[in-house]
């Protein structure tokens, strides 16, 4: 069986007492400086056994099977903080123009406040009344209504 000089070297170099490391191994300027602990002693198992291992080193997994794991966990994390409360938001504000009738209270994207007086929902057409002294009336998409003003107060 034939040896290569990597490791007939690191068994030589194992079996030394001292190494010089200011010279680094095998002259290298200290480019594989393996097991040197900080009294500049070499560790001699760790000398060994990093050379074998950077000599029969293989590549961690194959490209994108290497990543699926992190892949799904990203996904998963994105679904979950992003795209799920996205759409239950979506969702309530769906429903609450699909339960929009007279008398009720709503601000437009606008920021013009008014109170609701036809809803038609066949063409997705609101009649707002926005001036209770004169009755002055206006007609918004559906589209355009930010939200439903209730009568309820909040406190914080």
């Amino acid at each position: 069986m034939r040896q290569s000089w990597r490791t007939i070297r690191a068994t030589q170099l194992a079996t030394e007492e001292e190494i010089d490391v200011s010279a680094g191994l095998f002259g290298f300027g200290g480019v594989f400086d393996f097991g040197i602990n900080t009294a500049g002693m070499a560790n001699r198992e760790g000398l060994l056994n990093g050379l074998l291992l950077a000599e029969d080193a293989k590549p961690a997994a194959d490209g994108l099977m290497g990543m699926m794991p992190a892949l799904v966990i990203i996904m998963g994390l994105f679904y979950f903080l992003i795209l799920r409360p996205q759409k239950n938001k979506e969702q309530t504000f769906r429903s609450m123009i699909d339960n929009l009738k007279e008398k009720d209270r709503v601000v437009t994207i606008g920021g013009i406040h008014g109170v609701v007086t036809n809803v038609q929902r066949e063409s997705e057409i609101v009649t707002v009344r926005i001036d209770e002294s004169s009755g002055t009336k206006i007609r918004i998409g559906t589209s355009a209504i930010a939200r439903v003003v209730t009568d309820e107060v909040t406190t914080k």
